[in-house]
This record gives C-alpha cells, sequence and structure tokens, in this order.
C-alpha cells in the first residue's frame, strides 16, 4: 500500500509499509492528492478509491472521538 503524505516541489511523498519514498508527481494520476490510497498496476500508480474512502472514514471516526 503507498499513501500520499504530501507534495514537494513536483515530488511526492509517498508512505509504504516500511518507509517513506519520493516519486515525481508526473507519475502519479492527475487527480491524486494527499491522503490517496495508491496500489501500482504494472509500471504505473492508480487511486485505489474504495481503501483511500475507507481510510478517511476511520481516520474521521478517530477525530471524532478525540474531540466529542
Amino acid at each position: 500500500m503507498y499513501i500520499i503524505d504530501r507534495f514537494e516541489s513536483g515530488i511526492a511523498v509517498i508512505e509504504t509499509d516500511s518507509r517513506m519514498i519520493e516519486v515525481p508527481r508526473h507519475l502519479l494520476p492527475q487527480e491524486a492528492v494527499e491522503g490517496d490510497v495508491l496500489r501500482k498496476e504494472g509500471a504505473a500508480f492508480v487511486i485505489d478509491k474504495a481503501a483511500t474512502k475507507q481510510r478517511r472514514e476511520e481516520i474521521n471516526r478517530m477525530m471524532k472521538g478525540l474531540w466529542g
């Protein structure tokens, strides 16, 4: 699993299971944003929309629990 952490000067910083990697922004889908979950299909990255949605919902539940 790959999760976009942030963008820096044309580079995407991506969290993997074990480390952070840097990928040129142009190798990602144009609509990719911070927090998106990606998967590799061959040499290309694609957005895993279901995993992204699930991850965002989980984060929202945790935040709601923290802030009441």
